[in-house]
Order: structure tokens, then C-alpha cells, then sequence
């Protein structure tokens, strides 16, 4: 009988493990943990009062908008060069793929150059100097064109 209460107080203490983990693991993904979106640090950084950010939600659609369908041309046009694998292989055409894939780029970039110029005008004077200070953290704040990775 010794061992038979042994093992009820065994299995006993390993289900309340097992409970345990299971509760901190799913528990522990509490939404204070996830980082901040990007436009929370800009609000919080830059001290946006209501009347800025309602402007700055506007900013954001433009951006917003204007990006994603410079996105969506990147991936017609390289959707259209690798669809080119399957053919005899033209030069003329893959260069024009190309191009047109590296002035999309670039055109991307401009639109994100000017989001961060819009924000910079939306800025009170006293804001400035935070506003430089997050000027030097863009790049890692915006390190993807995409979804954040999982």
C-alpha cells in the first residue's frame, strides 16, 4: 500500500506540474508584453497632444495607402520575372523587370522619406529636439516593409 500512495502522490504532483506550465505559458502572453506598434512610440516619443495625433492618424492613412500600393507593384513585377523562368530567358525583358522593381523601390522610399517629413512639420517647435532624437531610431523602429516577423 506504501507504494500505491507513492505513486497516487507522484502522479498528483506531476499534473499540478503540468497545470502549472501550462498556466504560465499561455498566462505569461499577457498583451502588456508585446511590444509597442510604431505609432504608439511616435505618440509617446514626440508627445503628441489629441489635435496631433488625429493628424498624424491621417498621415498615417496616406502613407499607409500609398506604400501598400507601391508594394503591390513590386510584387506584380517581380510576380512577372519569376513567372520568366518558365520561358526562354530574355534579357531585355528581365532588365525592364528589373528597373522597373528598383524605381519601385525607390519610390517606396520617398514615401516613407516623406511620412517622416510630415510627422517632422506636425511637431511643435518644443518637440524638435525629440523628434531628432527618434530620427536616429527610424531604421529600427521601420526595419521591414512587411508584417512583423512571428
Amino acid at each position: 500500500m506504501n507504494k500505491m500512495k507513492f505513486y497516487i502522490v507522484l502522479v498528483i504532483v506531476l499534473l499540478l506540474i503540468n497545470m502549472a506550465l501550462v498556466v504560465f505559458y499561455v498566462g505569461g502572453r499577457s498583451e502588456g508584453k508585446r511590444p509597442p506598434k510604431p505609432r504608439e512610440v511616435i505618440i509617446d516619443r514626440l508627445k503628441l497632444d489629441d489635435d496631433q495625433v488625429a493628424r498624424y492618424d491621417e498621415i498615417i492613412h496616406w502613407h499607409r495607402s500609398n506604400a501598400d500600393a507601391k508594394l503591390r507593384a513590386i510584387q506584380q513585377y517581380k510576380s512577372r520575372l519569376y513567372a520568366s523562368l518558365n520561358g526562354t530567358p530574355d534579357s531585355a525583358g528581365i532588365n525592364a523587370l528589373t528597373d522597373s522593381i528598383a524605381l519601385a523601390h525607390k519610390q517606396l522610399e520617398y514615401i516613407h522619406y516623406k511620412h517622416f517629413t510630415d510627422i517632422r512639420q506636425l511637431c511643435r517647435p518644443d518637440q524638435q529636439e525629440a523628434f531628432r532624437k527618434l530620427s536616429r531610431d527610424l531604421a529600427k523602429l521601420f526595419h521591414g516593409n512587411g508584417p512583423p516577423p512571428r
